[in-house]
């Protein structure tokens, strides 16, 4: 593996492993998407669309979210992985969440997320994903993040990086409360 991932754990959730990948060119999208669907274990990961992501802080609070709420019994969907990108969405519509921030079948840039429990596997293969690893950072994201996008899902109309991710991470701390 590259060292261009994010690999953490957070403080109040000391029994989770996070890691976050980021990957360009990718070339089989459809193929994860279906491996993904029929329930291939070997494709437990968040795949999410890069273009709707504007920094690694929006990420860190989806990631903060799902754990919060796992934790308590109160996640929605099936998997941490899943709760993950239903996190990213501002609405409470799981199926629309999916569609809006997963992987689509013509993603050519996708951030990966992985999430162990201690005791699980934390040994995880990335070689399903036809692409380029690169650098997960804010200027990378800033290089496949889609405004459009971004104003169509948060119904917010800015270009200011800083400016719409204080906003996203505000939307996704307050969802539901």
């Amino acid at each position: 593996m590259s060292t261009n991932h994010l690999r953490f754990t957070i403080p109040q959730f000391p029994q989770f492993k996070i890691s976050i990948h980021k990957f360009s060119n990718v070339t089989n999208a459809a193929e994860i998407k279906q491996n993904l669907l029929s329930g291939n274990q070997e494709y437990n990961f968040a795949f999410i669309n890069s273009s709707t992501i504007v920094s690694s802080e929006q990420l860190i609070a989806a990631i903060y979210r799902t754990l919060l709420d796992y934790t308590q019994d109160k996640i929605r969907t099936k998997t941490l992985h899943s709760e993950v990108i239903f996190s990213l969405s501002p609405t409470q519509n799981i199926m629309d969440s999916l569609k809006r921030f997963g992987i689509q079948d013509d993603s050519k840039e996708l951030v990966v997320i992985n999430i162990s429990e201690n005791g699980a596997k934390d040994d995880y293969n990335l070689q399903i994903i036809s692409g380029e690893e690169v650098k997960v950072d804010d200027n990378e994201f800033a290089k496949t993040v889609d405004y459009k996008v971004i104003k169509k899902n948060y119904k917010f109309d800015s270009q200011d990086p800083e400016l719409i991710t204080r906003f996203i991470v505000n939307a996704i701390q307050l969802r539901g409360h």
